[in-house]
């Protein structure tokens, strides 16, 4: 008997307990936190719509500058990385030899002038003394001849001449586009192999910066989206005119 009024009153100590607990914390609870927000009216306007895609910028004139005559670079006249314009002088090659051609030349032409000249009036003498039979037609005919093959050896080295010139003057290796300039492969003081062929030596490059051209795909679903207002009369195909981007 002892043991069960023992449970009995543990029980109501127990129920006691938590009444006491559940009436506390019913006192105790907060109100509800009402968050504050902010209403605005929406603003009826027409929208352009635009889709997004991933491109890329690239140029559409590319050049490497390759010297168009061999030997060593005597200086470099462009700085890295910057902006040049069509015809400013980018590297010198060693003019020296060239301007000794030139000079030779110019002295080779004008005895070959001398000598067209000389045979061009012998000729002409030879007109009238074979008239009047003081030679024989055979010498008059040489003379001729000599006169001709003179001219020839006049127009050869008027030819050489102009030849040795353009190498002079391609010892100067200029921009032949306007925009920015890369890196000097080879810096002064390197040989460098130049003319048409394929072993040239690449001096640097030029890229044009105005305009640029930009590249990018577009995804078929949008292509067909497209097609579909352009074929609606909602928007321009790129197909027939320009569209902004």
């Amino acid at each position: 008997m002892k043991y069960i009024a023992r449970i009995a009153t543990m029980a109501g100590i127990i129920g006691l307990v938590t009444a006491t607990g559940c009436k506390r914390s019913d006192s105790k609870s907060a109100p509800p936190i009402r968050p504050t927000v902010s209403i605005a009216q929406p603003i009826p306007q027409k929208v352009h719509e635009w889709d997004e895609f991933t491109g890329r910028l690239a140029s559409p004139e590319t050049v490497e500058v390759r010297a168009r005559v061999s030997g060593y670079i005597d200086k470099i006249h462009f700085k890295e990385g910057g902006d040049v314009k069509q015809g400013d002088l980018l590297v010198t090659i060693d003019q020296r030899p060239y301007q000794a051609t030139v000079d030779r030349l110019k002295a080779d032409l004008g005895a070959a002038r001398a000598r067209a000249e000389l045979a061009r009036a012998e000729a002409k003498r030879g007109e009238s003394l074979v008239a009047t039979k003081a030679i024989s037609t055979d010498t008059y005919e040489t003379r001729l001849k000599t006169a001709a093959e003179a001219e020839q050896a006049l127009l050869s080295a008027e030819a050489a001449l102009k030849s040795a010139q353009l190498d002079l003057e391609f010892t100067e290796v200029r921009a032949p586009i306007s925009g920015r300039i890369s890196n000097a492969r080879v810096t002064a003081g390197n040989l460098v192999t130049g003319g048409s062929t394929a072993n040239t030596t690449l001096l640097t490059t030029i890229v044009s910066l105005d305009p640029l051209y930009c590249y990018f795909e577009a995804d078929e679903a949008s292509a067909l989206r497209y097609r579909q207002l352009h074929r609606e009369g909602k928007r321009v195909s790129a197909l027939f005119t320009p569209i902004p981007a």
